[in-house]
């Protein structure tokens, strides 16, 4: 049994409030531009973590080529970094756009 005291009590009062007030904001509309920033640091972390991520597949896409892999499939893996870099553009450009639609800034 949990033991009871005014910590605990105020604890649980100050949670159900702060949830209540979130959960008021996000209908109200008030918590746009917290979650435009947000959008926007997620955005950012998967843009260097994918740039961060090149040098890892281009290193093992040669080391792939270097194996037994000949012809139209050995060009097909020399372009694995070529389309895992825009795969990286393309998200960074859909986050950015998503964030400034939800800001106001892009009729969508």
């Amino acid at each position: 049994m949990i033991k009871k005291d005014k910590s605990t009590g105020f604890k649980y009062w100050f949670f159900y409030h702060t949830i209540n007030h979130i959960f008021y904001m996000i209908i109200r509309g008030g918590l746009k531009k917290d979650m435009v920033l947000g959008n926007l640091i997620g955005g950012f972390i998967t843009i260097l973590v994918g740039v961060n991520l090149i040098p890892i597949v281009a290193d093992q896409v040669v080391a792939a080529q270097n194996g037994n892999v000949t012809g139209s499939a050995s060009t097909l893996l020399g372009l694995t970094t070529l389309f895992f870099a825009l795969a990286i553009m393309s998200s960074a450009i859909g986050v950015a756009a998503i964030a400034l639609r939800q800001a106001g800034l892009i009729a969508g």
